[in-house]
């Protein structure tokens, strides 16, 4: 039901605005009420929003009545529950599942009334907002003093009846609290209390058959006010159909009027457009000459701009330049660097392959000493073969300098072949005193090796840096190179546009010159015709004299009645003095397409007639 409501009343709401729109005048209620911007017909318009004002209240009333209605009978639905209800308060553990069934049916029942009445409630509130609303705006309006009284006394019963509804929304308000005090009561006798103070005011009561028979009076007044308001309406309607034809009949006249401004423009067009072609085609010819001017101007100032950047490019492109230069120098050095790496590792190399030859005489010594100690011997035996092993590895250095696990190797099998000579001098020392001098030696060269692993780890870490320093070099190189390529590639694509430039340039020029020669062979020509119209036109004046002399000697001569009109003569001459001669005035568009045509043919070698001044050839 309230969706329909709503429904009607969105539709009797954008009737009313599409009536305004078709008048053409404002929608907005404040605009038309208010007596500063008010139109010849504004108060019509006035009485139009306060009808519809109006006739809005009644409907929101009529929807609350009928609501009303409708909550009357979920009253009677609820009430019906509450004998149920009443069985499971006082009888709770012998009642069965149908009666615990209808118990939930009267709370649920209970609490759909307590919201719509709130709902109710709540719309009533806004309803008698709208109606504070709607006595303000009526009283800030200028209207008649019968219309001011009319809406006031609708405005009182509408009033009137809202006040029974809220009385009538106030006692269903009071049976929505009883029930829900009912649910809410703990223990038999509070129940039975309360459903005995329900059953004195419940439906079948006399007070609540009051509340009935106040319904149908209300209904009557329903109906009355819904009249007054479909009344309303149509007389809404009439006037806006006139409103209507008096709009139309107004833009009929406008269009007649409009139509008779269009021909009076359109014949001081033509007049205008004859009095002025001479003039426009010489300024023509001067705002042409300047365009050309101007192209030229433009095409000079490209022409700088493109070598301003060409220089700009060609700097950026030294400058590069000097960078891969100085990266090249780099480059060449970290080359020397890797060169001077090398040399170092074979000097090294060397410096160790002596001693190690040192080392062998010195264990040809030995093995004359472990000869005499026969538990010398073994130790001996064992450092020949760490020496044999040592020797292998230093060839394999020799092959790969940058070998570092091998070094590491060879370090830990130094400082065995260290441990077994410190063990070999501990047994020798006993039996000789060269054993002494022998391991001093030993200890000497020990330390020179050491010194020699220094320099080649050192020597290797340069390598490496030098290595990576190549590397960034490398490719900053290819960064460089490949900014110049691009740079390059620029350049070109400007030495071609400044060719086309400079290509353009002198097409424009050509172009220039052509159209001035053309120009110039025009005015020559136009000043040409203007002094044989000029001429033509004083012979005909002269023979116009000549004609008109003879013929006021002929009528002198012939007998006319006095009734007859006499036509002036001069009339069939009068006129402009190009239609007389047969010459038609050039238009603006054909002085263009003439010119443009000029310089095709001039451009193409092609040589065209005018058709407006005869066989003149442009030359």
């Amino acid at each position: 039901m309230k969706k329909h409501f709503e429904a009607d009343r969105e539709g009797n709401t954008t009737m009313d605005v599409k009536s305004m729109d078709a008048v053409g005048l404002p929608l907005s209620p404040d605009a038309i009420l208010s007596p500063r911007r008010s139109p010849p017909n504004a108060e019509k318009l006035r009485e139009l929003v306060n009808a519809e004002i109006l006739t809005r209240i009644d409907l929101d009333l009529a929807y609350s009545a009928d609501r009303l209605l409708n909550l009357d009978k979920l009253l009677k639905n609820v009430a019906a529950g509450v004998s149920d209800y009443e069985a499971v308060a006082v009888e709770y553990e012998d009642v069965g599942y149908d009666f615990i069934e209808s118990a939930l049916e009267f709370d649920l029942l209970s609490a759909i009334f307590d919201s719509e009445v709130r709902e109710l409630d709540n719309f009533t509130s806004i309803v008698h907002m709208d109606i504070v609303d709607a006595h303000e705006k009526i009283s800030s309006c200028e209207l008649l003093e019968e219309s001011l009284l009319e809406l006031e006394a609708k405005l009182e019963d509408s009033e009137e009846s809202l006040r029974l509804l809220q009385d009538q929304v106030g006692e269903m308000r009071m049976h929505s609290v009883k029930f829900q005090s009912m649910i809410d009561c703990c223990g038999q006798e509070s129940w039975q209390n309360e459903i005995l103070g329900f059953s004195e005011n419940s439906v079948f009561s006399p007070r609540f058959a009051k509340v009935e028979m106040n319904t149908a009076p209300q209904q009557r007044h329903i109906l009355r006010m819904l009249e007054k308001s479909l009344a309303r309406e149509l007389e809404l309607e009439n006037k806006l159909t006139m409103s209507i034809y008096s709009e139309e009949d107004l833009l009929t006249k406008l269009n007649k009027s409009e139509r008779n401004i269009c021909c009076t423009e359109e014949t001081t067009d033509v007049s205008l457009e004859k009095f002025f072609e001479a003039q426009i085609m010489a300024e023509l010819l001067i705002v042409i000459s300047k365009e050309l001017v101007d192209t030229v101007h433009i095409t000079h100032l490209g022409l700088n701009s493109s070598a301003q950047r060409e220089g700009e490019m060609r700097s950026k492109i030294s400058f590069l330049e000097n960078q891969l230069k100085e990266a090249d120098i780099r480059l060449e050095k970290s080359h020397s660097l890797d060169k001077v790496n090398p040399e170092q590792c074979t000097t090294l190399t060397c410096k160790i392959t002596e001693l190690q030859s040192i080392i062998e005489n010195l264990k040809e010594k030995l093995s004359q000493v472990e000869s005499k100690c026969k538990s010398a011997e073994d130790e001996n035996k064992l450092l020949e073969n760490a020496n044999f092993e040592l020797n292998k590895q230093v060839a394999l250095l020799r092959n790969d300098n940058n070998n570092v696990e091998n070094v590491d190797l060879l370090e830990k099998q130094l400082q065995k072949s260290d441990t077994q000579l410190q063990h070999a001098k501990a047994l020798v020392e006993a039996n000789q005193e060269k054993q002494g001098i022998f391991y001093v030696a030993l200890g000497n060269m020990g330390n020179v090796i050491e010194d020699l692993k220094a320099k080649l780890v050192d020597a290797e870490k340069r390598a490496d840096s030098a290595e990576a320093k190549c590397i960034l070099l490398t490719e900053t190189n290819l960064e460089q190179n490949e900014e110049l390529g691009v740079l390059r590639e620029r350049v070109e694509l400007l030495e071609a546009s400044v060719r086309q430039a400079d290509d353009v340039k002198k097409t424009t020029a050509n172009a220039i010159d052509m159209r001035t020669k053309v120009i110039s062979n025009l005015l020559l020509q136009l000043s040409v015709e203007r002094e044989r119209v000029q001429a033509q036109i004083s012979s005909l004046e002269k023979e116009n004299s000549m004609l008109l002399e003879s013929c006021w000697k002929t009528r002198s001569n012939i007998s006319v009645t006095g009734s007859q009109p006499r036509e002036d003569p001069i009339q069939h001459f009068r006129g402009d003095p190009f239609t007389v001669v047969g010459i038609t005035p050039i238009d603006l568009g054909t002085s263009q397409a003439m010119l443009k045509i000029a310089s095709e043919d001039k451009k193409s070698g092609n040589q065209r007639f005018m058709p407006t001044y005869g066989s003149l050839c442009l030359d």
